[in-house]
Order: structure tokens, then sequence, then C-alpha cells
């Protein structure tokens, strides 16, 4: 088996893609290819990385070169930290799906869950009711108690959401980082497809 680096031909003429439109459909340049993952050129083309027969050689029209086991390890390694850094961010965007759109809307939401919990350690007097639950009634059209207890309601269930999106952040970047190179793109996008379909599971205001 060996480590290469290849693009599509054409499957009517084997004429490889970066030097003609594939006006046939596509092929591989020999049977037996594996194909680990690939990446996109400057002008659009998809470079394949994987293994192919030990019979390979350069000579073979799309093999673009081979890969020799040390830089095959590394570019592993780096397709690894590429796919869970991809996770990272995921997550990071369907966190802003919880929330209201804007800067720090976050840490309003924390903020009002704060004084709504010191306002009910002082015992809940409507009088002495905090900013962000007043500012809550008068918003919905609430009473005080009503407003804080939305606010209570929201911060569970946002707490459940963040514990969810850390959940599957971690289990994803686990399974990427131990998979087998070939399946990386496969576990990646089953990571994102999970933490994406979160915001239609559970309900959160964002007010």
């Amino acid at each position: 088996m060996k480590y290469i680096e290849f693009v599509k031909v054409d499957a009517g003429d084997g004429l490889p893609e970066t030097q003609f439109p594939l006006r046939n459909g596509p092929a591989d340049p020999m049977p037996g290819i594996s194909i680990a993952w690939w990446e996109i050129d400057d002008v659009g083309v998809p470079h394949y990385f994987g293994t192919a027969p030990d019979k390979v050689g350069t000579e073979v029209p799309g093999i673009l070169r081979l890969i020799d086991q040390g830089e095959w390890d590394n570019l592993v390694v780096l397709r690894r930290s590429s796919a869970q850094e991809a996770i990272d961010t995921t997550a990071g965007l369907v966190r802003t799906q919880f929330v209201s759109a804007g800067q720090f809307i976050e840490q309003e939401y924390r903020l009002a869950r704060e004084e709504v919990a010191a306002w009910r350690a002082a015992g809940s007097n409507a009088d002495s009711a905090p900013d962000s639950v007043k500012s809550g009634a008068d918003y919905a059209n609430l009473s005080i108690e009503d407003a804080a207890v939305e606010i209570e309601q929201s911060a569970q269930a946002w707490t459940r959401a963040l514990l969810q999106i850390r959940n599957l952040r971690l289990v994803g970047k686990r399974q990427v980082r131990d998979c087998a190179p070939e399946v990386i793109t496969s576990t990646l996008q089953t990571a994102i497809d999970q933490l994406q379909a979160l915001p239609t599971q559970i309900a959160v205001p964002t007010a």
C-alpha cells in the first residue's frame, strides 16, 4: 500500500481534471484507490489523499505524487486538528442560536440569572426586584414574579443547551482523534450534523 495525492480523471479519455474538464464524468486514476479526505485547490479542483496498491507510480495520469510515511502521518495529524477546530467552530455558532442576536447577549442572560438568584435569596420582595426582572416584566407584560420565573426557566433551558453542546463537542472531537484516517471526514460530518440539529430539539426563549 502506498500513500498518494491525486485528482479524478475523465471516465472516458482518462485525462486528469487538472488539465481538462471531466466531460464523461469522474473516475479514479486506477482501481484499488481508497480516499481518506480531500481538499479544494485555488481553481476549484478537488485533490484527494488516500491509499493505492503498491504498483502505483507517479507516471499514472491523475496521480500527483507519492507521499512517504512521515509526511502522511503529519498530514493526518493536521487533518484531525482541522476537523476538531471545525467542531469547536460549529459548537460556537450553535450556541448563538439559543440567544437573541447581538453582542454580549449571553452575558446579559447570566447577569439576569444572577440577579434573580440574589433576589430570591433576599426574600423575593416585589418592591426590591432587580432591574432585569422589572424590564422583563415590562417587555412581556408580566407580573414581577412571573417575569422572575421566566428568567429562571430560560436559564435552566440555556444551561441544558450549553451542556448538550459541550457533550456533543467533546464526544465529536474524541471520535475524530481516535478514528481511522479514512473516516475523519465522515466522523466530522456526523458531529457537525448532531450539533446543528440541537436548536430544533431544545426550546430556549431568546428575549
